[in-house]
């Protein structure tokens, strides 16, 4: 990759969120394998063929606490994965847990090497996820290749009395797949003072960049990246994963918005309301609308088709579109990085959150006062000054911002009403699929009530960023 390259951050203050845009690539995928522990298994689709041979299943009933020195001189997990196939196998490694687990992995530390050089260090669980999460990022192993991991899993010597008496079940699971034919995003691009972090159902922690777990499209967990102040980022910077981030100290928050081609369905052969799909139980209408179509595709796909097409018709190569959003000048981009909440000044607490100055920096995050009552002008100079020499928030000069304009707010708008944004996330059903509007007259970012039908009503701030987060 061409590392002068500019990457792209876009701003946008009013209704104020902020974005930057950068490169990834793609694939698809048709073929996925999931292997999982306890047995040998083979699998054999096409010429892609993988053997996965494992010990025993990982359970933790009644052990003692122990010093990380101590639970690396217990026997450790070992597994070995062969490719016996004939073209390159492409895998990761993940922890499935058993629902009936009544210790907290907050509570356990691990560690994972391999026989290729790989080793995690001591980690804490609880950093890599909950229920089912990568341990290993995406790795390949070509024809005839075999790798043989072991795995260490204790109590931490600083568990407190309420883990006695407690269990703790889990299980390997290793997927592997035709990378050329996986539909999924590739890693976003961070630059040098960004932090890439994950929210672990109570704070956002450092997550781990050597892999891909930190994010997952298809769960609809979309990357998350901040920048903190100049006074604590040295210590952000080199903190272990899983250090807690404090919003005290995060000045901007980030989503990666990946390159994709969209194509929106009819039902009827005139409304074009997106398809039915697997999220809804009824016809899409202009109000419920339906699942837009998206496939993630790399910097040399620019589909230019109809952007729709007839659900019972199927779609053909005509009908993608990949947004503009991802052209800048003449520069094919990967992605976009957009603020996660509406913009805030530097001095929340001034009249309309900042009112109508470009003195002040742009803050992005949630809880606090929204700018507000900026002219476009101010609005400019502000969206400059977040990638300008010397700027506050430490990216460097190949960063570019700029005002957000209704072509990126498309691309995160469609990404959201597709399988890999709310519209796909089962804990949420008919108009509550919907995102929604901050309807609150004290003007808080990150906040929300009710419905999206629920019209100007102010009904305060009863939903927030971190309530029912997936």
């Amino acid at each position: 990759m061409d590392k002068t390259r500019k990457k792209y951050i876009i701003l946008v203050i009013v209704t104020i969120v902020i974005s930057i845009v950068a490169l990834i690539g793609a694939s698809y995928a048709l073929l996925t394998i999931t292997l999982e522990g306890d047995k040998k298994i083979t699998l054999t689709a096409g010429i892609l063929r993988v053997d996965f041979t494992d010990g025993n299943f990982i359970n933790l009933d009644n052990i003692a606490p122990m010093s990380d020195s101590g639970g690396l001189k217990t026997t450790p997990y070992t597994f070995t994965i062969t490719n016996t196939g004939n073209i390159n196998a492409y895998y990761h490694v993940s922890l499935e847990e058993e629902s009936t687990n009544t210790l907290p992995n907050s509570y356990l530390k691990m560690r994972l090497t391999n026989d290729q050089g790989y080793d995690s260090g001591v980690v804490k669980v609880n950093s890599y996820g909950t229920s089912t999460f990568d341990i290993k990022g995406e790795e390949i192993l070509e024809p005839s290749d075999k790798v043989t991991y072991q795995l260490w899993m204790w109590l931490d010597e600083n568990a407190d009395n309420s883990a006695q008496g407690k269990e703790y079940k889990s299980k390997i699971v290793v997927t592997s797949y035709d990378r050329e034919q996986k539909n999924s995003p590739n890693p976003p691009e961070l630059d040098s003072n960004m932090i890439a972090v994950r929210y672990d159902g109570s704070n956002w922690v450092k997550a781990d960049t050597s892999n891909n777990y930190w994010y997952n499209y298809d769960n609809g967990e979309w990357a998350n990246a901040v920048t903190v102040s100049e006074s604590s980022r040295s210590n952000y910077l080199s903190a272990e994963v899983g250090t807690v981030i404090s919003m005290d100290d995060i000045e901007t928050m980030w989503v990666w918005i990946p390159r994709y081609s969209y194509s929106i369905g009819s039902v009827d052969g005139t409304n074009y309301y997106g398809k039915q799909g697997d999220y809804l139980d009824s016809t899409p209408t202009v109000e419920l609308p339906g699942e837009i179509d998206v496939k993630f595709v790399d910097t040399s796909t620019k589909d230019r088709g109809t952007a729709k097409y007839v659900v019972s018709s199927g779609i053909n190569n005509n009908s993608w579109y990949t947004p503009d959003a991802f052209t800048f000048g003449d520069e094919e981009l990967s992605g976009i990085w957009v603020g996660k909440f509406e913009t805030s000044s530097s001095n929340p607490n001034a009249g309309y959150g900042g009112g109508n100055t470009a003195e002040l920096d742009a803050m992005i995050k949630p809880n606090v006062t929204s700018w507000r009552s900026i002219n476009v002008s101010n609005i400019h100079t502000v969206a400059t000054k977040v990638s300008a020499s010397g700027n506050r928030y430490g990216f460097s000069e190949s960063m570019n911002s700029h005002a957000m304009k209704n072509s990126e707010w498309a691309v995160v708008s469609y990404l959201s009403q597709s399988r890999y944004g709310k519209l796909g996330n089962e804990n949420y059903f008919g108009l509550n699929k919907e995102v929604y509007q901050n309807k609150s007259d004290q003007y808080i970012t990150g906040c929300s009530y009710g419905s999206p039908s629920n019209g100007n009503t102010d009904y305060g701030c009863q939903y927030t960023y971190d309530n029912n987060i997936r």
